[in-house]
């Protein structure tokens, strides 16, 4: 399925799909989104699905928002407190589809968002 709109057009995600691992990784190597890139990567060589980079993508935002925590005005501090919230939700239902699926423990741990600190 795709949606029009955003910054590939399908013709270019079709040219993607179609290029080599090597070739696709090294187009992409001097973005500026090169780590989040290097996530998807190394799931798709490792033939897993994309574990670490829907993390990455989940997290993104609340990990920016912890950088700055301490000098945060109120609204990025309700924003980082959803934003909490959302990945709360999440790993509860990451927990319960994995356990209904049969995974095992650390299979549903590295499935799970970054949350609260202590």
């Amino acid at each position: 399925m795709f949606i029009s709109g955003g910054k590939l057009s399908l013709q270019r995600i079709n040219e993607i799909v179609n290029m080599g691992y090597e070739t696709v990784k090294n187009e992409f190597m001097f973005s500026e989104k090169r780590d989040f890139y290097e996530k998807i990567f190394f799931d798709a060589k490792e033939g897993r699905p994309l574990i670490s980079s829907e993390n990455e993508l989940d997290s993104f935002l609340l990990k920016r928002l912890k950088e700055d925590r301490f000098d945060l005005d109120n609204e990025k501090e309700f924003l980082l407190y959803c934003l909490y919230k959302q990945n709360e939700i999440k790993n509860v239902n990451i927990i319960v589809v994995g356990l209904n699926s049969g995974l095992n423990k650390a299979q549903i741990s590295e499935r799970l968002r970054e949350c609260y600190e202590n």
